[in-house]
């Protein structure tokens, strides 16, 4: 049994939190369809499947806040030059 679309781009979603870099080194995906669908629907769905994908990805690989060092003390910082 195919999946809905909600389940497909959940997968993809989740995929993408597993293996950010592969997601962003990948092609654009290939993706078995059926015939039967209208193109229109199988594009959409493709485009959203990707932009979802690497977004996640992108902010899988993000350092947060808490791992980036402050290089400045709270004085240097309010002196220093713009």
């Amino acid at each position: 049994m195919s999946p809905t679309v909600d389940e497909f781009l959940s997968r993809c979603t989740q995929f993408a939190r597993l293996h950010p870099a592969a997601v962003l080194a990948m092609p654009e995906p290939e993706l078995a369809v059926d015939p039967r669908a209208p193109a229109h629907h199988l594009r959409r769905t493709r485009e959203r499947a990707r932009a979802r994908m690497v977004t996640t990805a992108r902010l899988s690989l993000k350092p947060t806040w808490a791992t980036t060092p402050d290089l400045f003390t709270a004085m240097e910082s309010a002196t220093a030059c713009p």
